[in-house]
């Protein structure tokens, strides 16, 4: 069992935080640790009470808008005449911040990929650090395009380069130095309650080795599809006829043409092959290597993403993304909304099940094992439910907030989905009320 960790405290939902840590262990030289400032829920139309204004405002990413702050609010929060005078609405921010995205497209489209995947992290990350709100909704729309940028494979780059992609702060860092000194630590984070936490030692990031404190960029990529999403060995083959090759060795091209030709002598109608390593240049093999070498007939799962393979004749071979993040933030939201303080096997057990569950038997006959990454809030809401549904029946649930453990046993399985929907968290402004402290 996985034990969680989480605080409680008496901040309202309004003012309320998604936080993430990250740990290094204390025999480690370095450390990186991560707590994120992020909403977990909000209530509709219900005003943010602040205590800045004018430029603090403004250079606050949680309650900054930029433009798209109302005359009405700018006067309240003195900041008349520190924005352009033009009021934006959300979409129309979007819209020109899009823009850029597509500039870089249209500019790069001849040049290295991973170049351009890297250009577009950057340009999401100084959004992410100018306007949090305005980052998600950017990420939640486009979650299909940007969820391979924010986490595989791109950030296996991000950590490989994170001290020189480093700008501000996103976390707290641990070290050997900081021995005795890290439950008073806790409290330099300018927020009381922390509901979601991360831990990493870097020591294992994608497969790329031990990155030290830069291993802090997976903990950012991960919560940002927890905020997103929820609103977390070589195989050697011999002819024995194998009917899956799984490969977990972060060795790229280790699925050698004389390994998957052994698929050849399965008897199974769908034979599979999982390259699971990341980033992507340390799969185990291609989606275009395994059809082209094995067959058509072949099931193909990644850790990264790989292009769909034209088999001709109107065929496509599906590449399926075997990737965590369709079950890690439904779990943590499930797990959360319980209020169980462990995690069961029972419980991911259920997840995995409501995974399975999401996809057609079209769907799997056509190859296809995963739901789109489009799918990814309505997914993490269903596979939320079943944790929840699972932790009532191993009667772990304690209940959270206004919730207790008896209103989740009497609630049904629909009731359970609304009641898991309306803890998701969606990124709408909410009217700034200045209040001097």
């Amino acid at each position: 069992m996985a034990q969680l960790i989480r605080t409680r405290s008496n901040f309202s939902t309004a003012t309320g935080r998604l936080q993430t840590w990250l740990l290094l262990p204390l025999f480690t030289d370095d450390a990186a640790g991560r707590i994120s400032r992020r909403p977990m829920m909000t209530e509709a139309a219900r005003p943010t009470i602040v205590h800045k204004r004018g430029l603090d405002i403004l250079h606050d990413p949680w309650f900054n808008k930029g433009t798209a702050f109302s005359m009405t609010e700018r006067d309240r929060l003195d900041l008349r005449g520190l924005l352009p005078p033009n009021v934006m609405t959300w979409k129309q921010q979007i819209d020109r911040f899009m823009v850029d995205l597509k500039r870089l497209e249209e500019h790069a489209k001849d040049g290295p990929s991973d170049t351009t995947a890297l250009a577009k992290w950057r340009i999401l990350n100084r959004l992410h650090d100018r306007n949090e709100t305005m980052y998600y909704k950017v990420l939640i729309e486009n979650i299909a395009e940007y969820a391979p940028i924010v986490y595989t494979p791109t950030v296996g780059m991000v950590c490989q380069n994170y001290s020189g992609l480093f700008r501000r702060p996103r976390g707290m860092y641990f070290s050997t130095a900081d021995r005795g000194e890290m439950m008073s630590m806790v409290y330099n984070w300018p927020a009381e309650q922390v509901d979601m936490i991360v831990v990493t030692d870097g020591s294992r990031i994608l497969g790329l080795g031990d990155l030290g404190v830069q291993g802090i960029g997976i903990a950012i990529g991960k919560l940002d599809l927890y905020v997103a999403a929820a609103g977390i060995n070589p195989q050697r083959v011999r002819k024995v006829r194998p009917d899956v090759l799984i490969g977990l060795s972060a060795v790229g091209g280790l699925f050698t043409k004389e390994v998957l030709e052994a698929l050849k002598e399965s008897t199974c109608a769908r034979p599979a092959v999982f390259a699971m390593s990341n980033p992507t240049n340390n799969a185990e093999c291609t989606a275009e290597q395994a059809f082209n070498t094995v067959g058509h007939h072949i099931v193909f799962a990644s850790g990264s993403p790989f292009p769909d393979v034209d088999l001709g004749n109107g065929q496509i071979g599906h590449s399926n993304q075997g990737n965590n993040m369709y079950l890690f933030p439904g779990i943590g939201l499930g797990t959360l909304i319980s209020g169980a303080r462990l995690i069961s096997d029972g419980m991911l057990q259920a997840a995995a099940e409501c995974l399975a569950e999401c996809m057609t038997q079209e769907e799997v006959q056509r190859g296809i094992i995963y739901p789109s990454t489009s799918r990814i809030r309505e997914i993490t809401m269903e596979v939320a439910a079943s944790v929840v549904k699972e932790a009532v029946a191993e009667d772990l649930v304690e209940g959270y907030r206004e919730t207790d453990a008896r209103e989740l046993r009497r609630m049904s399985k629909e009731e359970t989905l609304e009641h898991v929907e309306k803890h998701m968290w969606v990124p709408n402004y909410a009217a700034l009320v200045y209040h001097k402290q």
